[in-house]
């Protein structure tokens, strides 16, 4: 089945507590016991609407909600936290985004959906109790389910560390849709890691695809505050790459900083970094000052069957851009929170699964198609990976 891809955002912590994770006794079964669950957790996670917009194209339904009424205040720890909307960021390299405009290449544009909230409000998608059972579904199986049982996600990534402080990253990452089956995902994501051995925890950005539209992560995921009133963390893309057509190539470039001034790690994306939102460093005492590493590349996550989903495009690197999925532009913020761009020498790349299902290459820019900078093709077919 064709899929949707969407912005992801995704906090993962080493540990997660469950407070009192006993259930009360009573006549109903388990699974009308779920279900009553899911409702509650819907009433509290849909806040009241000014404006709703409903996108035809993937029938998401987003709800314009006072941005200080938004799910993320539903953590404890935000009580009091005030809302920040002008962080202090580094500056973009201009000079690098003005070089596209006569390329072949396809800076994606986020604006100009016509869909944007209200003055006051942030774009929220309607939770619906699919988006529940599958977030319950993926945490299962990243603490303890499927990871434990032995059918691990796979990665094909570029790691870099041991280079001090790191305050972030930003890349443009190719836009595709993929084919995928129930149950399996695939994602193109940047992760920035920090904490102690055995205690890491990780902030990632970038798109995901699966055959059910719901974001699974993002706002499900408490404390991730929405700024921006178009562009959103489950914003689906129109524009998407065509396999072998070098006329029909799209990127995307997306941004993850902390802020100087608040210590909060902001999610920017566009040429022109468009402040989509961030997460309060109330919520990340292991980034309070910055990361120890980050990596660049791709996961998937296989079905109950075992088999593994496309990665990329699909397709395993060819050496030409039009055929593949890839990473260019890619830099990160030093510990002077300078925009750095990365030696190939000191990054490690890893390749998580046999070649003949996924695989990596660095690649030269690429002029003609605007590719630039530190770049690496990657992705496969996917299957029996094991």
């Amino acid at each position: 089945m064709a899929s949707t891809i969407i912005f992801i955002a995704l906090l993962i912590f080493s540990v997660v507590s469950c407070g009192d994770c006993r259930k009360p006794a009573g006549a109903i079964s388990k699974e009308q016991e779920y279900h009553l669950e899911l409702e509650k957790r819907l009433q509290t996670l849909d806040k009241p609407a000014v404006k709703t917009i409903i996108y035809e194209e993937t029938g998401d339904v987003i709800d314009c909600v006072r941005i200080n009424e938004q799910p993320a205040f539903d953590h404890p720890a935000l009580k009091n936290h005030k809302i920040q909307l002008h962080p202090t960021l580094s500056t973009p390299d201009v000079s690098v985004a003005s070089s596209r405009n006569n390329s072949s290449a396809k800076a994606l544009k986020l604006r100009g959906t016509g869909k944007a909230c209200p003055d006051g409000t942030v774009p929220i998608k309607r939770t619906t109790k699919e988006d529940l059972i599958r977030f319950d579904r993926l945490s299962k199986e990243y603490f303890g389910g499927s990871k434990a049982q032995g059918v691990p996600d796979k990665k094909v990534n570029v790691r870099l560390e041991n280079k001090g402080k790191i305050y972030g990253s930003s890349a443009s990452l190719s836009l595709y849709n993929l084919n995928i089956a129930d149950d399996q995902e695939s994602s193109v994501d940047v992760t920035v890691e920090s904490g102690p051995p055995g205690q890491v925890d990780e902030l990632s950005f970038g798109w995901k695809g699966f055959t059910n539209n719901n974001g699974c992560y993002n706002t499900l995921c408490p404390g991730f505050v929405q700024v921006d009133q178009e562009i959103h963390i489950n914003y689906a893309f129109d524009d998407v790459s065509v396999y072998g057509d070098e006329n029909q190539q799209y990127s995307t470039p997306l941004s993850l900083e902390q802020a100087q001034d608040s210590g909060n790690w902001w999610l920017t994306g566009g040429d022109d970094r468009i402040r989509i939102g961030y997460w309060p460093k109330e919520l990340l005492p292991n980034f309070a000052d910055g990361a120890n590493a980050v990596t660049w590349g791709g996961t998937a996550t296989p079905g109950p069957s075992g088999n593994y989903p496309p990665m990329g495009n699909g397709h395993l690197p060819d050496g030409f851009y039009k055929d593949t999925c890839y990473f260019h532009r890619i830099t990160y913020f030093n510990f002077y929170h300078r925009i750095t761009e990365p030696v190939q020498a000191d990054t490690i790349p890893y390749m998580g699964a046999p070649s003949s299902c996924y695989n990596l290459n660095f690649v030269t820019p690429n002029e003609k198609l605007a590719i630039e900078g530190f770049s690496f093709m990657f992705g496969g077919p996917g299957g029996r990976c094991n």
